[in-house]
């Protein structure tokens, strides 16, 4: 029931922003991929988790200030590399793409 509860409040911080297009293109600003990875991360765990700092991404600049979150929603399989290692941080999302997110965070099925 927790977890339904926090995937709730993850669904409703992106969405609602994303609803806003109905208002008009002017009106909805896009979310990338390190937004959602973050603010998943962050409604599922007050405490950000362990991760990898060995783990080399093509795209993850070590001064970014999304770089230990993408590197935790990596380690948590929120966010997968491709097979050039590039995770794709700043790269704007669909509601698909958050949806998948979100399962994957909170262990909901796909």
């Amino acid at each position: 029931m927790l977890k339904c509860r926090f995937a709730l409040i993850g669904l409703i911080i992106l969405i609602v922003p994303l609803l806003s297009e109905a208002a008009g293109p002017a009106a909805a600003e896009p979310v990338s991929r390190a937004q959602a990875a973050t603010s998943l991360l962050l409604s599922r765990n007050a405490v950000l988790p362990s991760y990898d700092l060995n783990k080399k991404f093509a795209d993850l600049p070590k001064d970014a200030w999304y770089e230990p979150y993408m590197r935790a929603a990596e380690h948590e399989n929120i966010v997968q590399a491709d097979a050039e290692r590039r995770l794709f941080p700043e790269e704007s999302i669909t509601r698909a793409e958050y949806v998948a997110m979100l399962s994957r965070a909170f262990g909901l099925p796909e």
